[in-house]
């Protein structure tokens, strides 16, 4: 398994967050070192579906195919002497890129946030693993009761719009983690 460190030391922090996830969502604040978080993300050709499919719903708010992601695992609190263990844990996991089902659309927390809820066996066994792994190097457990995978297209939106949901796979091909200093990705 090839890691590559995407972090560019001439640019902010912010800025290099901002190559994983949109700007308008996460504030220089939220990734001082106390937010942490592992994702998935579709392929190019997934993503850019998504994008067409989030296009046709003419929605304010929407996100681009580079934002879209699954989020396996987020936490909080000040845990920058466990990145190194977290880091070492993540290497030792190999798996082959995730095939997951959309199965409906959803709106979720305080943003209103409208996903695209997805499943797939070999999603939670991932999410499942990673959790068990970080946990053991002393990673708190979720805030969260349950893993509700899904892809946030839209934000503060009032309702479900009345479409079919997208009967097509999405390909999860790739896993970052941000400890808010350094990006690190992984190839499934």
């Amino acid at each position: 398994m090839n890691w590559i460190t995407i972090y560019d030391t001439s640019k902010s922090v912010q800025e290099n967050i901002s190559l994983l996830l949109d700007d308008n969502l996460l504030t220089e604040q939220k990734f001082r070192g106390d937010s942490w978080i592992i994702v998935a993300k579709p392929d190019q050709e997934t993503a850019k579906r998504i994008e067409q499919f989030t296009k046709s719903l003419k929605l304010p708010h929407s996100k681009k195919a580079d934002y879209y992601h699954v989020t396996i695992r987020y936490w909080k609190g000040n845990h920058a002497n466990k990145v190194k263990k977290v880091i070492d844990v993540l290497k030792e996991i190999d798996y082959q890129p995730i095939a997951c089902n959309i199965t409906k659309m959803e709106i979720l927390g305080d943003e209103r946030s409208l996903v695209l809820r997805v499943t797939s066996p070999q999603l939670v066994a991932f999410q499942r693993s990673i959790d068990q792994k970080i946990r053991k190097v002393g990673v708190p457990p979720s805030n969260y009761d349950s893993f509700k995978a899904h892809i946030t297209i839209a934000e503060e939106v009032k309702e479900i719009p009345d479409v079919k949901v997208p009967k097509f796979k999405v390909n999860l091909s790739k896993c970052i983690f941000n400890n808010g200093e350094q990006e690190i990705l992984w190839n499934l």
